[in-house]
């Protein structure tokens, strides 16, 4: 269990289904929601994805539970489960540390081919350059979306084209 005051991410090995499972809470409070809120365009970072914006409330928020032993945490799963597949999800602002948190993940692990992703009601997270590495690098990724659902709709799109598009099926 990784967290930060408003931030929590899990990660387990579920025997079943033979899986490292990294598992992100959606948004719950007011924290939360400024974070989601902070739609400026930052720069992902990635050396081979150079013109990739990404939202900086997201990325902020991944790098602060790297920060905090994410990464070492899945690690450390991982080499006490090196056969298994890894699955990344969450819900909501959930959903998109998930996406954020399964490219980095195949980023430093390029060997790991059995990476997915699954999320529900997950708002846009990049632009058209990172959505368009993003499934490159993640090809087994599934978006679940209520059509009502306000959350993946956002951040609206801006007048004339999107800033933030979406990655996944």
């Amino acid at each position: 269990m990784v967290k930060t005051p408003t931030l929590f991410a899990m990660v387990g090995y579920d025997t079943t289904i033979d899986a490292v499972v990294v598992a992100f809470m959606g948004s719950n409070s007011t924290s939360n929601f400024i974070l989601d809120a902070v739609i400026i365009p930052s720069i992902y970072g990635a050396k081979s994805c150079l013109f990739c914006p990404v939202h900086l409330g997201f990325r902020n928020g991944i790098v602060s539970l790297n920060s905090l032993g994410l990464k070492k945490a899945i690690s450390e799963s991982i080499k006490q489960h090196p056969s298994s597949k890894i699955i990344f999800t969450g819900h909501s602002l959930g959903g998109a540390l998930a996406n954020l948190a399964a490219v980095q993940y195949v980023e430093k692990h390029p060997d790991h081919k059995d990476v997915r992703l699954y999320t529900l009601g997950q708002p846009r997270v990049g632009g058209a350059g990172y959505a368009k590495y993003h499934e490159s690098k993640v090809p087994h990724y599934f978006r679940l979306v209520h059509a009502k659902d306000l959350v993946p709709h956002k951040p609206a799109l801006l007048k004339g084209g999107a800033l933030f598009v979406h990655t996944g099926t």
